[in-house]
């Protein structure tokens, strides 16, 4: 047991953090998804090698600071809790690659977050969020963003640039005027020095703010425009032209409380871009899939 490196216990009945483990200072892999686990144990800081920890769907209402000790640590994954915040003590883990925290009560992606460049993924749907900071746009390496289903009413003007979008979350179109959001975009673009990045924002105030505020509501109970096909309240439409490298998710139905799991597809209209001339899909996977190393 000295060398054991992956461990799998998901699914069992385990009511605490077994003890045992935090003596496998071997492990690399340790996953303990599907349990009813209500803490994870100071101890756990002695396994240095950790790089992958998975404890989704438990009963753990936050997470201990010594996790920030566990600096190999690259995949975090604490779906389906009861976690209200994160310590800031995780803005130690410098190689952190993949943030999966879908389904909790998080109310704030916090800030420490932003300073976590190794970043690619951040799966945040389902939970209470109503602040977003706006130096996620500084994550070099960021490929999705899953804000779904959440208390989105404003998003910061920088982020808004960085990912293509208007005040509502919706993205600019041809010749819109957007001020110096729609500046800041057009120069990030015409740069082209960063990724593509996949947003999702289905299910927020924000859209039905931007629907009601640019009239198009009247338009979807009227009945689908050019290029669209009602369904409900929503209209799926075609592909919207962007120019900075974002996928956006934008369309669902509202009021939906479905908190879709991060490898599920999402019931509703979409309207998509992938961008870059040419590159199909672009890099990274959907805002409804997972990628785990």
């Amino acid at each position: 047991m000295d060398k054991l490196e992956l461990l799998w216990l998901e699914d069992n009945h385990f009511d605490h953090f077994p003890p045992v483990l935090t003596r496998l200072r071997s492990l690399k892999t340790l996953r303990l998804s599907g349990n009813r686990i209500p803490a994870i144990p100071d101890d756990i800081a002695n396994l240095s090698l950790l790089e992958v920890l998975a404890v989704d769907n438990n009963a753990l209402t936050c997470l201990p600071p010594c996790l920030g000790e566990l600096t190999n640590l690259t995949v975090l994954q604490v779906r389906g809790n009861q976690i209200a915040a994160l310590p800031e003590a995780l803005s130690a883990l410098a190689s952190l690659r993949l943030l999966h925290m879908s389904t909790n009560v998080l109310t704030e992606i916090p800030a420490f977050v932003c300073g976590l460049e190794a970043l690619e993924e951040i799966m945040a749907n389902g939970n209470r969020i109503a602040v977003v900071p706006a130096a996620l746009s500084d994550l070099p390496r960021l490929r999705l963003v899953n804000l779904s289903n959440n208390e989105i009413c404003e998003l910061p003007e920088t982020l808004l640039a960085h990912w293509g979008l208007g005040l509502d979350g919706m993205p600019y179109a041809e010749g819109q005027d957007g001020g110096g959001a729609a500046a800041a975009a057009a120069a990030a673009a015409a740069r082209g020095d960063k990724p593509s990045v996949e947003v999702s924002l289905l299910g927020n105030p924000l859209l039905a703010q931007g629907d009601e505020e640019g009239g198009e509501g009247e338009e979807m109970g009227e009945g689908a425009g050019a290029g669209g096909e009602q369904r409900g309240d929503v209209v799926a439409t075609d592909a919207i032209s962007m120019d900075d490298g974002v996928e956006l998710l934008l369309s669902s139905k509202r009021g939906s409380s479905n908190a879709a799991e991060d490898g599920a597809d999402v019931t509703g209209a979409k309207k998509r871009n992938r961008l870059g001339a040419g590159a199909p899909g672009g890099p990274g996977p959907s805002a409804g899939q997972e990628n785990v190393a």
